[in-house]
């Protein structure tokens, strides 16, 4: 893959956008439920502890949802940040006149803060400047 694709497979935030939505649609659900509820309490008068009851269920779905719709969109910007981070590094080794061919140790020793080898087989990369790559066990 080309420094390209890399940067452009890394800002791909298509799966948090999905979750993102469904979260969303979670969240509309919850206000219609609870417009409905409203009104068969106002029509059939039910009785107030069965109203709070199934009002507080609808509460508490949807904080639950709204924090994660929070958390979706604070993971979604970091995303796209971090390849944004990536798409500039990469530019810039592209911009440079001599270009790396053979492994040189000491352009990783000022590249990479570390590299942690997950039990699964994955690879997390932290660059300098706190950049991190994970790159999945096939």
């Amino acid at each position: 893959m080309d420094c390209e694709g890399l940067a452009t497979e890394l800002e791909d935030s298509s799966g948090l956008d999905q979750e993102i939505e469904a979260t969303q649609k979670e969240i509309d659900s919850v206000i219609e439920q609870n417009r409905r509820l409203i009104r068969e309490q106002a029509v059939t008068g039910m009785p107030t502890e069965e109203f709070d009851e199934r009002t507080a269920t609808l509460n508490e779905r949807y904080k639950a949802a709204d924090e994660k719709l929070t958390r979706l969109k604070a993971e979604r910007e970091d995303h796209l940040t971090r390849g944004k981070g990536i798409r500039r590094f990469l530019s810039a080794l592209d911009d440079q006149a001599q270009r790396l061919e053979d492994w040189d140790e000491q352009a990783w020793n000022l590249l990479v803060s570390r590299v942690i080898i997950q039990k699964d087989g994955s690879a997390e990369f932290i660059f300098r400047g706190e950049i991190t790559i994970t790159v999945r066990a096939k």
